[in-house]
């Protein structure tokens, strides 16, 4: 657990909302913090860990493996596409999705330009990138698909009815929204610590750089737990504070504190607030999501459950767009 000088090996972990229209802000201290970590470990190689929801483990060990033998994801690469035996045209997971848009530099996509990030690492550092893809267990897998579909379903259902101003009848699905969410959390992250405690197990592992999204802080405590020294890096923080998207405050209350249960209340409120927050980033999506949420979270902190039933009956006689664009107005400077 401990590198040669009986320091805990040190761990620092990228929180972020994989924000497209920043990504150089989420992801250079990602970048930053594997060179600082590569040039100070000695012979001994760096472990970067990049998120794949549904990424099988026998593929995330292969791509370790290709890794670990000197293959790197650029154009000048193809072979690292055929050697998965992919087609170009069709990648079949996230992970090969964002590695096959990795290879175009006009590609946009967030991860396709962490995995230029890790390609360019790899260059810098011959030999010292050990890269380590998330990976879960087939029924892991197959758990999580069946769910996700349900997740998307509740979701589409919810806001229907919470457009329709029909807000009862989007709760449900809502909070089978939420609820997924949370224990979808709890599985990968209990998934991932394993996962990654087993690399920094091993000898020629000097410490470990990962990016994940930012409501997996868990996992983070978890491996701290196991021994090792981890670090939280928040690229988006401003004056000291980090605001997470409205469902996924609920998310979080419901994974950290299980035995304190929302109340009908916390739930009606939560599905309005967020509600807001996604119609407030639909209409600025050129601006970044955090400058965004800091506004929303400070018009909506204090919303009670009157202004809630109040903004329902507007929605059902002026419409959404409108009476959603009106409580903007009046509420955010």
């Amino acid at each position: 657990m401990e590198n040669e000088n009986g320091s805990r090996k040190p761990v620092r972990i990228v929180l972020s909302h994989h924000d497209r229209n920043n990504r150089r802000g989420m992801l250079d201290p990602f970048a930053s913090s594997i060179d600082s970590m590569a040039k100070t470990s000695s012979d001994r190689r760096v472990a970067v860990f990049a998120e794949n929801a549904n990424g099988s483990i026998k593929e995330a060990n292969r791509i370790r493996r290709f890794m670990q033998n000197g293959g790197v994801p650029t154009q000048a690469n193809l072979d690292f596409l055929a050697w998965f035996k992919r087609k170009p045209t069709k990648p079949e997971s996230f992970l090969m999705n964002a590695l096959y848009k990795g290879l175009f530099p006009k590609d946009s996509s967030f991860h396709a330009y962490m995995m230029q990030l890790v390609a360019n690492a790899s260059k810098n550092h011959p030999g010292k990138i050990d890269f380590v893809p998330e990976g879960h267990s087939e029924e892991d897998r197959n758990g999580f698909t069946k769910g996700k579909n349900k997740f998307f379903l509740s979701l589409i259902h919810s806001s229907v009815y919470t457009h329709s101003g029909k807000f009862s009848k989007a709760l449900p699905h809502f909070k089978n929204a939420v609820n997924f969410l949370a224990s979808n959390v709890r599985r990968r992250d209990k998934n991932i610590t394993q996962q990654l405690d087993n690399v920094l197990s091993e000898d020629q592992t000097f410490g470990l750089v990962g990016e994940i999204g930012a409501i997996h802080t868990l996992f983070t405590h978890m491996v701290d737990k196991k021994g090792h020294k981890v670090t939280r890096i928040f690229p988006e923080k401003e004056e000291g504070n980090y605001i997470y998207l409205p469902i996924h405050e609920l998310t979080r209350r419901l994974i950290f504190h299980p035995d304190k249960p929302l109340s009908d209340n916390d739930w009606r409120i939560g599905l309005v607030r967020n509600l807001i927050a996604n119609h407030a980033l639909n209409l600025n999506k050129e601006a970044t999501q955090q400058s965004i949420l800091k506004k929303v979270w400070k018009a909506t902190k204090h919303i009670n459950i009157d202004e809630v039933n109040d903004l329902e009956v507007s929605i059902r006689s002026k419409g959404s767009n409108q009476a959603l664009n009106e409580y903007l107005t009046q509420h955010i400077d």
